[in-house]
């Protein structure tokens, strides 16, 4: 009975390829395309890019590579084949059955705990991979496959320099071939990283939200203030709200603005929970929440006067392009107003 075929991981210190770029093109030329295959991701930052060698091979040969980048919501994955390279459908032998490509995203910690690897040990970090055991694997259905993308959520990676593990069999029709992501020959398996990265956004805008027929325009009020922006109530409790979020509306004109997401209102009599909801592509980056006490408590009474300046209305959280933030404000009494101010980019 032969066992199963074991990948030794060599953990190295020389740093692999790292090839940076706004915005690359991946082309996706296999004859059966995948339904995930992306012809064009947009990336933030740079990407990090691996070559794929074979496991036994007495001279360097590339059989392609594996590019790893992120955007905002997701880590991309991908395998690409060179020549006339491309993954194996099923090995015709049962007891080695490593086809198509495999993929780990996670910490050495994650891996050392899961199925997927024979043995890890801490002391020098080698060990043996269990490939089959890996939650990211691919298996072509056609024959002739040269490029797959696998797509992460970013929400699922617990660190912001993920441990990426690359693996796939191989074949150019007559030789098959295990090859891994890595940049010696010596050694059966290589691990490499990728530090996630931020992402820059193309435009920001001012955003409010606008409570319907319990909205109060701040130029409306009477009170000298220049700016756009809505207070919105009396709201009595108990009172469960949603408001639109309008960006870039100026002179409170909900037509010049964008719809961007919402916001919801939840208020006890005691306690006001308010949550921001953006819809995607929009993104927070920063928010601003007044909550007053009174009917006529409009916006924060500072010198004498009220003000319709955002840093000045008490809640303030700043943000790394989120869609979703939530205050939670107590001590409240009767009849309160709600100013909600955001950065929204996109």
């Amino acid at each position: 009975m032969k066992t199963p075929l074991k990948i030794v991981l060599l953990i190295l210190a020389v740093p692999i390829l790292f090839i940076g770029c706004k915005k690359s093109e991946m082309t996706d030329n296999s004859p059966a395309k995948a339904d995930n295959a992306l012809k064009s991701i947009t990336y933030c930052g740079t990407t990090t890019t691996a070559y794929l060698y074979g496991y036994f091979d007495k001279v360097k040969t590339s059989y392609g590579t594996v590019t790893v980048g992120n955007d905002a919501n997701n880590l991309y994955v991908t395998f690409t084949l060179t020549g006339d390279w491309t993954f194996m459908v099923k090995d015709i032998d049962p007891e080695i059955y490593y086809n198509g490509c495999y993929l780990f995203v996670g910490t050495k910690e994650e891996l050392e705990a899961s199925p997927y690897n024979y043995d890890i040990k801490t002391s020098d970090s080698t060990g043996h991979f269990n490939f089959p055991m890996f939650k990211n694997h691919y298996t072509p259905v056609n024959a002739g496959e040269k490029t797959y993308t696998f797509t992460i959520s970013r929400a699922s990676i617990n660190v912001d320099c993920p441990m990426v593990v690359a693996f796939a069999g191989i074949t150019d029709g007559t030789v098959k071939k295990y090859v891994s992501a890595r940049n010696l020959l010596k050694g059966y398996g290589y691990w490499f990283t990728h530090c996630l990265q931020t992402c820059t956004v193309g435009k920001c805008e001012t955003g409010y939200a606008y409570g319907g027929d319990q909205n109060d325009c701040f130029l409306n009020l009477g009170i000298g203030i220049s700016n756009w922006g809505w207070s919105n109530g009396p709201i009595s409790a108990p009172a469960s709200l949603t408001w639109p979020i309008y960006a870039g509306a100026g002179q409170c004109d909900i037509t010049k603005g964008i719809k961007v997401g919402t916001l919801s209102v939840n208020y006890t009599g005691t306690t006001a929970t308010v949550t921001y909801n953006l819809d995607a592509p929009y993104k927070l980056t920063s928010t601003n929440l007044w909550i007053g006490n009174g009917a006529s408590a409009y916006l924060p009474y500072k010198n004498g006067k009220f003000s319709a300046a955002p840093g000045q209305f008490g809640n303030l959280h700043t943000l790394n392009s989120v869609s979703t933030d939530t205050y939670t404000v107590t001590g409240l009494t009767g009849p309160i107003r709600i100013a909600a101010h955001a950065d929204v980019c996109w």
